[in-house]
């Protein structure tokens, strides 16, 4: 399910003619459901159905146990717009970890809630007039192919280059003294402590045009809510080795997901040279135009942040207990089987953003896509959040 506005609300007649865009083959992806793009048959896969007996009452049970409260959060977050929220001055993650700790961090949230949501109503009842002069290049690119890729000049790159430096630094030394994972991969920046680069960051955008591309997309104004520096290099393990306990190699598609967050839009900025073996951000365009089914979203969402879509062994067969109504990842590629249908045509639609076609990239996060898995050298980022 979507809130925000999906490419499907505007029709290509009201996209101006001659943007660039993706309705070649890659369009082909807007006539399918992700149900079907994101399905690798998981009763025969061998890492799955085939490598676990018939789940019993009692683990059948224990999965639901473990899905039922965070489905209840993701429909709750979902309808009061939850991702639409800027991060708390002094909490840059926002409502981030186990359901505990967002319950207890929910109150501070409620006045900012209340006034995304009324505005949200307003748009609702009185929608923005759209037409195809509204639309900017970068906009028009975005509606079609769910991803529009430009570049900084370059003062303001290496502008921005030395003033990330301290806090760069301060990630490279955590990442040398910490286990790799996903969250040690990176430093979310508070406003409170990097104000001045947030709005730095927004200025650029301002001037580039990505804020009116965002707010053309979405029908509303936008802001920077969320920014986070990140790092990767070879010896991130956790993006890898997904069933060694069945003998499967890493599939083509692998890390290829969907984001959790909805009604807002996404963006990276490469801080350095990314070429074809540095982790560059793919992008599966034409992804946006698929349907989602009516809860799809949310039960991916829901999987996802219990925990249920780990590949270990474990996790794996627990997830098998579910009812296949509910089998369904929004981290989805590594289960897809090099050679199938899906993995070919998600990797034929593959655009992959190096340096040379562009250092930033504003997407729509519920697109397929993926980065960071980087061959040689560092892949140094920052990821912003756009509401």
């Amino acid at each position: 399910m979507r809130i925000a506005v999906s490419p499907r609300d505007v029709s290509p007649q009201d996209i101006p003619t001659g943007s660039s865009g993706a309705f070649g083959r890659e369009k082909l992806l807007g006539a399918l459901s992700l149900d079907v793009v994101a399905d690798p048959n998981y009763d025969r896969h061998p890492a799955y159905g085939g490598a676990f007996p018939l789940p019993t009452p009692r683990l059948r049970g224990k999965a639901l146990a473990r899905l039922a409260p965070w489905l209840c959060f993701a429909i709750m977050k979902h309808f009061l717009l939850g991702d639409r929220l800027p991060a708390m001055p002094r909490d840059g993650d926002g409502l981030e970890g186990g359901l505990a700790r967002r319950i207890v961090a929910l109150p501070k949230y409620v006045p900012c809630i209340l006034r995304t949501f009324g505005s949200h109503c307003w748009r609702v009842l009185f929608p923005p007039r759209r037409s195809a002069l509204s639309f900017s290049a970068l906009a028009a690119t975005l509606f079609r192919d769910g991803i529009a890729v430009t570049s900084f000049p370059e003062d303001e790159r290496l502008a921005l280059q030395r003033r990330v430096a301290g806090p760069l630094n301060e990630l490279l030394a955590r990442r040398e003294a910490a286990s790799r994972t996903f969250k040690n991969n990176q430093i979310c920046f508070t406003r409170q402590e990097h104000g001045d680069l947030i709005g730095l960051v927004a200025e650029m955008y301002a001037r580039l045009g990505l804020l009116d591309a965002a707010a053309q997309y979405l029908g509303r104004p936008v802001g920077i809510t969320r920014m986070v520096l990140q790092v990767n290099d070879p010896r991130d393990a956790y993006l890898y080795s997904s069933f060694p306990d069945v003998g499967l190699p890493n599939s083509r598609t692998n890390y290829l997901h969907i984001d959790r967050a909805y009604g807002c839009l996404k963006s990276v900025i490469y801080l350095s040279e990314v070429g074809e073996r540095n982790g560059p951000f793919c992008f599966v365009r034409g992804s946006t135009w698929m349907e989602y089914g009516a809860l799809g979203g949310i039960v991916r969402r829901a999987v996802d942040r219990a925990g249920l879509a780990e590949c270990d062994r474990g996790t794996r067969q627990l997830f098998m207990a579910l009812p296949k109504a509910f089998r369904k990842k929004s981290a989805f590629g590594s289960d897809l089987l090099d050679g199938s249908e899906n993995s070919e045509r998600l990797l034929d639609a593959e655009y992959r953003v190096t340096s040379d076609k562009g250092n930033v990239a504003l997407f729509d996060n519920l697109g397929i896509h993926r980065g960071a898995l980087v061959q040689e050298g560092q892949r140094r980022a920052i990821f912003v959040t756009l509401a």
